[in-house]
């Protein structure tokens, strides 16, 4: 790959990671309601659907860093 190539992912990734921090945020804040007494937080997630968001935005960012990966060391990649 070339430099602007490289350039490129780089900045992909770190958009990456700005959404997984996203994520961690959301899952810290619950996990501290739930050890301080407030389930509801716990609840309501699990019931509004947000959990399934969540690890739907996970499996995505997966996929896209994969692909990253891919494109970074093409010999890597399992057929």
């Amino acid at each position: 790959m070339k430099n602007d190539e490289l350039l490129n992912s780089a900045t992909e990734l770190t958009s990456y990671c700005d959404l997984l921090q996203l994520g961690i945020n959301y899952l810290e804040n619950v996990d501290y309601q739930i050890k301080h007494g407030d389930e509801w937080h716990g609840a309501y997630l699990i019931k509004s659907g947000q959990l399934t968001n969540l690890i739907d935005n996970l499996q995505y960012i997966c996929d896209h860093v994969q692909n990253i990966s891919n494109e970074i060391c093409p010999d890597e990649v399992e057929i």
